[in-house]
């Protein structure tokens, strides 16, 4: 135990592997609303965040004898994102907005930041290829996070020709990039720059 008499994430791991479901439920405690939350800020749906989580610690509990852990918060909050995007693919959900995640943009390895630059040179590439006005109003909308008036004033356009020309680029990009990568670059975009 440690000075505020909490077991550690490493000895819960310990307690887990060996069938203890006290320290499952105590993990469980620690990690529920933390997690809930970063797949809730995604999927804008209480249920299927609730839903997510459950299914996360109900397969760590059927693999509890296999278990080996190094980062007890990383592995879960991994597990959300992949879930989350997993949902996402397997229900097509429309990219109605891309203002969340404030936690995945947190990368955890190398490897997610390289997978991360490649993507983000083929969204480049494809956004290189929209009309010239169009691929402008979606960066600024999307990179620069400025809002339909601001870009509309900035550019001297109405907010519906600026709505228009988001809505467009959307539609021109969908079929470049799968809905999940697109959801990822405009998601963790800010880890590039």
């Amino acid at each position: 135990m440690n000075r505020t008499g909490k077991i550690s994430d490493q000895k819960l791991i310990k307690h887990i592997t060996k069938g203890n479901e006290v320290a499952f439920s105590q993990l469980f405690d620690k990690y529920w609303k933390s997690l809930s939350n970063a797949a809730y800020k995604v999927l804008k749906d209480r249920e299927v965040a609730h839903d997510i989580v459950q299914e996360i610690f109900t397969d760590l509990w059927s693999k509890r004898r296999s278990l080996s852990i190094d980062h007890v918060s990383s592995y879960l909050h991994t597990a959300v994102k992949y879930r989350v995007i997993n949902h996402i693919q397997k229900h097509e959900i429309p990219m109605l907005s891309l203002d969340f995640v404030d936690g995945f943009r947190n990368l955890n390895t190398t490897e997610e930041l390289l997978d991360l630059k490649e993507l983000d040179h083929l969204l480049r590439q494809s956004i290189d290829q929209l009309p010239e006005q169009c691929g402008k109003v979606f960066c600024m909308s999307r990179f620069d996070h400025m809002s339909n008036k601001e870009i509309a004033d900035r550019l001297n356009l109405s907010v519906r020709t600026v709505e228009n020309h988001i809505s467009r680029a959307i539609r021109l990009l969908r079929p470049k990039v799968t809905t999940t990568t697109l959801y990822l670059l405009l998601v963790c975009y800010g880890c590039l720059s």
